[in-house]
């Protein structure tokens, strides 16, 4: 019986603190009226990085069709978070973060354009291993801002600067030397194991170096 009530005066004691806390912080909403274009706006220091936006598999014709499979879709554009704002104010923010970042800053979503030539990186170290992978991916940039209007608003703007493409060979034991060329690998099937390439002694005959002793 003492046991029964410990239980109920706990959860009971548990409800009334959970009634006293507040609730998850909601995302500040802009005050109405408030226009970042007008009333100026303030950065922080920005931060970029990178991501894979589209990464393709592609093996041998006979087993794959020539535009490769799909392992990766990840469509990636600018975004507010921290304050509910209007879309609006989206290309303002682009517009203010490019110049201070002199870089121009994406309003939509980012995609590959033109043609690009896209030469696959590294070595066949595994014969047997003919996957490569092409990939597409952007740099991002990220900053806190604050609107100066009546009643401030601040939150953290995201979007991307640039589009890159490469490629990479699955069969190749070296890591490619960009971000997201690392970043593609990561989804081969298979890749060689770490370490040197076994040495292969060729047949008598063959032009070639002698097996180490």
């Amino acid at each position: 019986m003492m046991v029964a009530m410990i239980k109920v005066r706990g959860a009971a004691a548990a409800l009334i603190l959970a009634g006293a806390l507040p609730a998850a912080c909601a995302d500040q909403s802009a005050q109405a009226g408030c226009d970042p274009a007008t009333a100026g706006i303030r950065w922080a220091e920005p931060v970029t990085g990178s991501r894979l936006i589209e990464v393709t598999l592609h093996r041998e014709r006979a087993r794959m069709p020539p535009e490769g499979e799909e392992v990766l879709s990840d469509p990636f554009g600018p975004s507010i978070t921290g304050l509910e704002a209007p879309a609006s104010w989206i290309p303002v923010l682009a517009g203010s973060l490019g110049a201070e970042i002199r870089r121009t800053v994406g309003t939509g979503t980012a995609e590959l354009t033109g043609s690009r030539s896209v030469f696959l990186a590294g070595g066949l170290d595994d014969p047997t291993n003919t996957d490569s992978l092409f990939w597409t991916g952007v740099t991002t940039v990220s900053a806190g801002f604050t609107v100066g209007c009546a009643t401030p608003a601040s939150g953290t703007f995201t979007s991307w600067t640039e589009t890159t493409a490469g490629a990479v060979t699955c069969g190749s034991r070296s890591e490619p030397d960009e971000e997201l060329g690392r970043q593609a690998r990561g989804h081969c099937p298979r890749t060689p194991s770490e370490g040197p390439a076994p040495y292969l002694r060729l047949p008598d005959g063959y032009i070639g170096s002698p097996a180490p002793e």
